[in-house]
């Protein structure tokens, strides 16, 4: 920080961006750090997704200030409007209501073997 900014923070002025600007520069060259190595540690790797070029991009453009609150909100708006992936998560959600009724199961059938009834836990005190 400058001596000039660092008066004009003394003096009220800049408001709260004056004090935090710094910290977020600072944070952001981190975090753009931190995504250069994940990526290249992910790009060398057989599981590397080019899909994942995007996902990369939309974070650094966050970091950057480029990508304000509203535009991923709107963002996300879109992907659950598009039909597409609304079909797909169709599909998602079932296999995973059905994995949870497996595990329901799967449970009952262990408190039964245990000697413990649903109702017998409800009234244990």
């Amino acid at each position: 920080m400058s001596a000039e900014q660092i008066a004009d923070l003394a003096s009220g002025e800049g408001g709260s961006l004056a004090l935090f600007q710094p910290v977020a520069m600072k944070a952001a060259k981190e975090i753009e750090a931190q995504l250069d190595a994940v990526e290249d540690k992910m790009r060398e790797s057989k599981h590397w997704n080019p899909k994942a070029d995007d996902a990369l991009g939309k974070v650094r453009k966050i970091t950057r200030g480029e990508l304000s609150m509203t535009d991923i909100l709107d963002m996300a708006a879109g992907y659950l409007d598009d039909e597409e992936v609304v079909a797909k998560s169709g599909g998602l959600i079932v296999k995973a209501e059905s994995l949870l009724d497996n595990f329901e199961a799967a449970s009952a059938r262990l408190g039964d073997a245990a000697g413990a009834s649903k109702s017998g836990v409800d009234a244990a005190p």
